[in-house]
């Protein structure tokens, strides 16, 4: 089962432009190593005034062995060096995204909202939406309608 992954960081305000500009032309060694490490689904956020929110899927079976895997690519460890270098780390002792104790910061889930019966085709053949959900979270669900 697919494991979701949401996290942040800050950017430096200095480093807005640098920012946007390298990500419009992410190396394609970075891209294939995050490909490689069973990472899909990956949009980065931008709130306008200085936090990064990235998204992702992580299908794979082993996570620590793929972050392991994407660390030790030199070409990744360049990336990270050059765009640490316009963040600012939320977490206490940050010292970089290839060590320490980490550089995003990973946000604890607290809900998904999916459907509770498939797509179905009314009488024109489009599809209609389900109208029950329910939303999940660690502790309880909740229908909505």
């Amino acid at each position: 089962m697919p494991r979701r992954i949401a996290q942040i960081v800050h950017l430096k305000a200095s480093a807005v432009a640098a920012y946007k500009e390298c990500h419009a032309n992410v190396w394609p060694e970075v891209l294939q190593q995050i490909q490689e490490c069973n990472i899909r689904d990956y949009s980065i956020f931008f709130d306008n005034e200085r936090t990064l929110f990235a998204t992702f899927k992580y299908v794979g079976d082993d996570y620590e062995g793929d972050m392991q895997k994407m660390a030790a690519n030199p070409k990744v460890r360049e990336w990270w060096a050059m765009t640490d270098g316009m963040q600012e780390s939320p977490i206490e002792g940050a010292v970089g995204s290839a060590e320490g104790p980490g550089w995003w910061k990973v946000l604890e889930e607290q809900g998904v909202l999916s459907p509770q019966r498939p797509e179905v085709s009314g009488a024109t053949g489009a599809p209609e939406v389900a109208t029950d959900a329910k939303i999940e979270s660690p502790s309880s669900s909740v229908m909505i309608r």
